[in-house]
Parts: C-alpha cells; structure tokens; sequence
C-alpha cells in the first residue's frame, strides 16, 4: 500500500511545489478515503501547502476552511458548500476532493491547453487512493474524465471501470453543485452511501 510519505514526495514532484495549486483536500489522511469528488481545478487561492503535512495527520481541513473562509470574506462560494454538506452526507465513509487539473484559475476558461491536458497529479492520486467511488461534476470534468479514462459516463448512472488493478464506480451528478438543490443532494448523497454498502458486501460474499 502507497504511504503517506510516498503520496507526499510525489505530488511535491509532480506539482514542482506550486504555491497557487491544490492537488486535494481532504481530512486528515487521503489514504482510506472511499469516495472521492472531483471537478475540473481550484477555483480559489486558498493555499494547500500550508495546510498539508505528512508527517503528522495530512491535511488540516478545519484550518483550510478557515483560511478559505477569511478570503472570501467570511462566505462560502455555493460550490464550496455543496462539497462539505456532500462529505457530512456521507459519513462516515470519507470524502476526498481532487480536480483533473490541478492549477489554479478563477474561471476554468482561463486554463491553457497545456494545464488543462495536465492530469498527471490526478491520474496518480487515483492510483495511489484507489477508491471506491468517483463522483465527478460539470460537463467540462465530464468529457475530460471520459478521454482519460476512455469512458461513457451517463448522469446519475454508476458506471464501473477497471483502471489498472482495481474498479473504480464512477458516477455523475445532474448538473454542476453549484446548481444542485439540497434535496438533490441528499439523494444523492444516499444513493453513493447504499451503492458502497451493496459493493461492499458483494465483495465479502
């Protein structure tokens, strides 16, 4: 199993150190997380770095929600708070956030052709956590997950794929979070929950 040391040396590697990327966000260790939610890259500054340390528990989520907080002047952007009401949703299996791209802009328009393309830091992560569920949102993270996984993703449907040595259940939502209804959500939210329950037992038989 990939090690938190491990996981660190590589994304400082793969990102140079970037001070305006997030590779993810998470609480505490990304290792054991079973459901990751994934969008197309940061939209704000809040820094990762600061907030990341693998040499005690990974990441201070409280302190980076603070922090996101206090830069945008004490609110919340709409597609931040679907994310953390989604991972309270789901507990207590644990919930981590990754983007395709990891650079930072503040309209994922501004992305170069060449930061878009560049998903090396996904593309690890997913290997190293290898979780049960992918849950990814927006029609540009859509299409971009489709070509790099090479397939057919279909709204609120799970889809499984093998990638390398395990399945991944992919599944996305309606519309982008920042439109979603919080009775959507919970729908949502219970459906991802019974469909890693049901995996898991199926396993165990």
């Amino acid at each position: 199993m990939t090690s938190i040391r491990e996981i660190d040396r590589q994304v400082r590697r793969l990102t140079g150190e970037d001070a305006t990327c997030r590779p993810f966000m998470c609480d505490g260790s990304p290792i054991g997380c079973e459901v990751v939610q994934a969008g197309i890259n940061p939209g704000t500054l809040t820094p990762f770095w600061p907030y990341w340390d693998a040499k005690k528990l990974g990441c201070d989520k409280v302190g980076w929600l603070a922090e996101h907080r206090r830069l945008n002047k004490g609110k919340r952007t709409p597609t931040r708070n679907r994310i953390e009401e989604l991972c309270e949703l789901l507990q207590p299996l644990r919930c981590m956030e990754m983007n395709m791209s990891h650079h930072y802009s503040k309209d994922q328009r501004d992305l170069t052709p060449s930061q878009r393309a560049d998903t090396v830091v996904f593309d690890y992560l997913l290997n190293a956590i290898r979780p049960k569920v992918l849950i990814v949102h927006g029609n540009l993270p859509i299409r971009h997950l489709e070509r790099i996984l090479k397939v057919c993703i279909k709204k609120d449907e799970f889809v499984s794929h093998k990638l390398n040595d395990f399945t991944l259940d992919i599944i996305a939502a309606k519309v982008h979070f920042s439109r979603v209804s919080r009775e959507y959500l919970r729908d949502f939210g219970t459906r991802v929950k019974n469909h890693v329950g049901a995996s898991a037992i199926a396993h165990r038989i």
